[in-house]
C-alpha cells in the first residue's frame, strides 16, 4: 500500500483529493489546522473501505512538518514524500 499525505485536507481541494486517493488505495495521512473536519475526511474515508489517519499541524515550526511522516505507522506502506 502507498501512503500519500495531503496538507490542507480538512477542507475544499484537500478533501476532496483525500478521498479520492483513498478511493485509489492510498493510505493517506490527513494534515490540517483543525482536528474536527480531519476526523470527518478520514472516517468517510475508513467508511468506504480506505485506510487514513490524522495530523493536525499548522506547518508553521520546521519541526511540526516532520511529525506526520516520522508518525506514519508500519503498516502504511512506501511514503511518496
Amino acid at each position: 500500500m502507498r501512503s500519500v499525505l495531503i496538507t490542507g485536507a480538512g477542507s475544499g481541494i484537500g478533501y476532496a483529493t483525500a478521498l479520492e486517493l483513498g478511493r485509489a488505495g492510498m493510505f493517506v495521512i490527513a494534515v490540517g489546522r483543525r482536528a474536527e473536519p480531519l476526523q470527518a475526511v478520514v472516517s468517510e474515508i475508513i467508511a468506504n473501505g480506505g485506510s487514513a489517519r490524522q495530523s493536525r499541524s499548522t506547518f508553521a515550526m520546521r519541526t511540526q512538518s516532520r511529525e506526520p511522516l516520522t508518525s506514519r505507522p508500519r503498516h502504511a506502506g512506501q511514503s511518496m514524500c
